[in-house]
């Protein structure tokens, strides 16, 4: 199950926050997130063009970039390689996806089925938009630990993992360069570590504060991460067994927390747009297996689907 509510570091106080800062994330909270993915998107091409503006440094990111795609989503992959590319980061990618072997393992007793609810445990008092792993939702996984088993065995140390989707804002530069450093990754060297840069869009990307690593701190980071060939390990072999979450809330609240994590703020990469427009409707996204009465508080779960919960995730 998931790290339980109280075990969770949701909220993080940003150093030097003024009132004239916390007026700005509030005014956020209340724009529509597509208007805040304009606004990101024009002020990132504003920094591009900016002369002499700063490129993010990855000479020792010695594993590169793995990008999670589709063989088919040739245009995504060409969207990431651009936006890595105008960024400074390496612009070769290669696409990690699963191929026949989802089927194998979505019949399978690899992957959790109902009753009972996989995200809440609940049978008679789950309300969850969906409450069984989607074949869609088993493909992300696979496609994820095909890049885990890529780190875990290749000769390389660092990587920067990328989903196919992934758009940067306009301080990813300075943010990179100031919290993935060469130090960093040395300090991290030889045990498990994972540097979450960007989630989903919301108010907390409306930051001007200096960069900060946020220890601890819990954040959904799938589409944008860096981390290291021990952790890549250890998310491969947790994940062997059985597949009774999502990758993102395996990776970032189930085994991140027991090593180093630690979130970017302001978080700088985050999902392009299309992904929004290209989502079905809410209703015929995640069937259920069942309805019923209106849960206890305690097991609801972003289940408006109106905004982002705070932790960082698509829900």
């Amino acid at each position: 199950m998931p790290l339980p509510p109280w075990a969770r570091r949701l909220d993080f106080a940003r150093a030097g926050a003024d009132e004239a800062f916390h007026a700005r994330q509030r005014a956020a909270r209340r724009s529509p997130v597509g208007r805040l993915h304009e606004e990101f998107a024009a002020e990132a091409e504003r920094a591009l063009r900016e002369p002499g503006a700063p490129r993010c440094d990855a000479g020792h990111l010695d594993g590169g970039v793995l990008c999670v795609s589709l063989a088919s989503c040739a245009a995504r992959r060409e969207h990431t390689l651009r936006e890595l590319g105008a960024w400074g980061l390496p612009r070769r990618a290669p696409a990690v996806e699963a191929d026949l072997e989802v089927l194998e393992w979505y019949n399978s007793d690899r992957v959790a089925k109902y009753p009972p609810c996989f995200r809440c445990g609940g049978i008679m008092t789950c309300l969850c938009p969906n409450n069984v792993l989607l074949v869609e939702q088993v493909a992300n996984w696979l496609s994820f630990r095909r890049a885990w088993r890529t780190m875990a065995e290749g000769p390389h140390d660092w990587y920067l993992l990328v989903e196919d989707d992934v758009k940067f804002t306009r301080r990813a530069a300075e943010c990179w360069n100031a919290l993935v450093t060469p130090a960093l990754l040395q300090r991290c060297s030889g045990l498990p570590c994972i540097v979450r840069c960007g989630w989903q869009l919301w108010w907390d990307y409306v930051d001007d504060l200096p960069p900060e690593l946020a220890e601890g701190v819990v954040r959904m980071s799938n589409h944008c991460s860096v981390l290291n060939r021990s952790m890549a390990a250890d998310l491969l072999q947790a994940s062997d067994r059985l597949l009774s979450d999502t990758s993102d809330v395996f990776v970032h609240e189930r085994v991140a927390p027991r090593h180093r994590i630690s979130p970017c703020f302001p978080p700088s990469p985050t999902t392009s747009r299309a992904r929004l427009q290209s989502r079905p409707p809410s209703d015929r996204r995640a069937p259920r297996v069942m309805t019923q009465t209106t849960p206890p508080q305690s097991t609801r779960r972003c289940a408006s689907r109106r905004a982002p919960c705070g932790r960082g995730c698509s829900c």
